[in-house]
């Protein structure tokens, strides 16, 4: 039974050798830690927060960018449905200078009211047209239209102002 002895010691020497390999590396970890001083750790510290906002930073590109690209293709899909809408609506409408259009522009029943786009579009026509009248008519109809809206958008820009928007909302 020598094998086994030999086995033994050499076993033993392989551990001995092991344990003496992690000692030292222990022993050099244990300088590098007691070397550090406050400068050290301060730069250690900054090095930290350097890299934690140099990550936050590409993190918060890399959404953006993600966003960014998602809601641009919503946007571009709502636009086209939108022109898609506008086209048909301006297929169904009779020819430019017609009584037929102008009952159309003209009345002012929401539900058989042309929409903004169209009015805008038959503004452009009168442009094209040269028709001062018609254009003047048909913005004037536009504004009408829209005043509400506009009155709400300058209600809300006031309000958001600060003290002059509080006394123009008790009506001062």
């Amino acid at each position: 039974m020598a094998d086994a002895t030999e086995i033994a010691e050499i076993a033993a020497d392989g551990v001995a050798d092991g344990m003496h390999i992690v000692s030292e590396e222990a022993l050099a970890a244990e300088r590098a830690v007691r070397g550090m001083n406050r400068t050290g750790l301060a730069y250690l510290g900054l090095g930290l927060v350097a890299g934690a906002a140099a990550g936050a930073l590409v993190a918060f590109r890399i959404a953006y960018k993600q966003a960014e690209t998602k809601y641009s293709e919503i946007a571009a899909e709502e636009i086209a449905e939108m022109r898609a809408r506008l086209d048909a609506e301006l297929d169904t409408l009779a020819p430019w200078d017609t009584p037929l259009l102008w009952v159309l522009l003209r009345t002012r029943i929401p539900q058989q009211a042309v929409s903004l786009g169209a009015l805008a579009h038959c503004i452009r026509l009168a442009a094209r047209a040269g028709d001062q009248r018609a254009m003047r008519e048909l913005f004037v109809r536009l504004l009408e239209r829209t005043e509400r809206l506009n009155a709400r958008w300058a209600r809300r820009t006031v309000a958001r102002s600060g003290a002059h928007g509080r006394a123009v909302r008790r009506g001062r």
